[in-house]
């Protein structure tokens, strides 16, 4: 399962995805992600997923900004308005990339970390007990920490190898859709709200 704006440029890609099968037994596999504009590896998303409190603060904030969006979107105070939009920036980082992780990570072959959804390969081991790729009550957002969540619970496999590459050119995808700022903004802070509130609920 890859975003459109992933590009396989690898001749073996499918016979090393196959190799590392035969001797992990992965439920999901995770390949170095190369974002080639920024020069950024963006696998392993995190080494480890959200704790249940961390999700709870991001909803509290979502939902509290989602409250103001309209005024603070349009707002002559500069110092709310540079607020939200460092908010819903570090957000949108941590979406694309993660959490903060030590330098050349991507190097090592690493188990049940957080995988980066642009491009995520299903095995017959997790196709065989789950019905869904994704939970289906999310789009975009919180998608790869759901993921790992559930894989978690169910003792499924996620395996990270430098093996298996591609290259990520990054925001072809949601920049197309919307010709207004405003919408597209308005667009992912609702998402972002419907996700988190599915992600709290496996918590519980």
């Amino acid at each position: 399962v890859m975003n459109n704006d992933v590009l396989i440029s690898d001749a073996c890609f499918l016979r090393k995805v196959s190799e590392l099968y035969n001797n992990n037994q992965y439920a999901v596999l995770a390949p170095d992600i190369n974002n080639p504009r920024l020069s950024k590896h963006q696998n392993p998303f995190s080494i480890k997923g959200l704790e249940k409190n961390d999700v709870e603060q991001i909803y509290r904030k979502l939902k509290k900004n989602s409250e103001h969006f309209l005024v603070t979107f349009f707002c002559s105070h500069i110092k709310d308005k540079i607020r939200f939009n460092k908010f819903i920036r570090r957000l949108y980082e941590f979406f694309k990339y993660g959490i903060l992780k030590k330098e050349n990570l991507y190097k090592k072959e690493l188990r049940n970390i957080v995988p980066h959804g642009s491009c995520l390969i299903f095995s017959r081991n997790f196709i065989s007990k789950r019905k869904y790729a994704f939970n289906p009550c999310t789009f975009l957002y919180f998608e790869e920490n759901i993921l790992y969540q559930e894989c978690v619970t169910s003792g499924l496999d996620i395996l990270y190898s430098p093996v298996v590459f591609v290259d990520h050119l990054e925001d072809v995808s949601t920049g197309k859709v919307f010709n207004s700022d405003l919408k597209k903004e308005r667009y992912k802070l609702k998402q972002m709200i419907k996700s988190c509130k599915v992600f709290l609920d496996l918590f519980d």
